[in-house]
């Protein structure tokens, strides 16, 4: 969700549709109360309101999907890759900006390892669990004993943490077990993110 400022532009080549979560309205509501992202006056006439796990769009009709800074708040990364593979005509790519765990509050975390992914995936869980937000409160000592009130808020955290070592596994997982033919992780040393692209077979 891109809110009033998309990174991917419309041209006279390229066709782009922006999903959010919520429409124009509740989002300046919830993130844009005192007017800074200026969202009120922005345009809104290409945001469709949906969700990154059901993408309100036909079957094989992209070429490519554009993430930044939100796979890193998605529980079931794998269930995502999936659901986004089936959205994406063959050879249609994912492109991703995620945040290296050491550049972020997150520093201190473990990478999200495989097993807990790919446990996800097999037990269909889409939503931050108390499991994710009591890992997330363990960092930050206003929330620790806020748990409750986060979850109920349906407060945005990281769900999991990657590194470009992290995020090579589970890409070649994908590859394996997905449909995906390559990757590519570009990763700049002490730069806060790193960017992958995913090519569908």
């Amino acid at each position: 969700g891109p809110g009033p400022r998309p990174q991917i532009l419309n041209s006279s080549d390229v066709s782009v549709k922006y999903v959010e979560e919520m429409s124009e309205g509740e989002w300046t509501n919830l993130y844009d109360k005192d007017g800074q992202y200026a969202s009120s006056q922005s345009d809104w006439s290409n945001h469709i309101v949906g969700k990154a796990s059901n993408l309100p769009c036909q079957d094989a009709s992209l070429d490519f999907i554009f993430s930044s800074h939100v796979f890193e708040h998605l529980a079931n990364p794998l269930g995502h890759l999936a659901h986004w593979s089936s959205k994406l005509k063959p050879g249609g790519a994912i492109l991703t900006i995620v945040p290296d765990i050491a550049g972020t509050k997150d520093y201190s975390q473990q990478p999200s390892s495989l097993e807990e992914i790919i446990h996800e995936q097999a037990n269909d869980i889409w939503e931050p669990s108390v499991h994710h937000y009591l890992r997330w409160a363990s960092t930050r000592a206003e929330w620790l004993n806020r748990v409750e009130e986060a979850m109920s808020a349906r407060r945005s955290i990281h769900v999991h943490y990657y590194t470009r070592e992290n995020t090579a596994t589970l890409l070649n997982h994908a590859i394996a077990h997905l449909g995906f033919d390559s990757f590519h992780i570009m990763h700049t040393p002490n730069h806060r993110d790193f960017y992958w692209v995913l090519i569908k077979k």
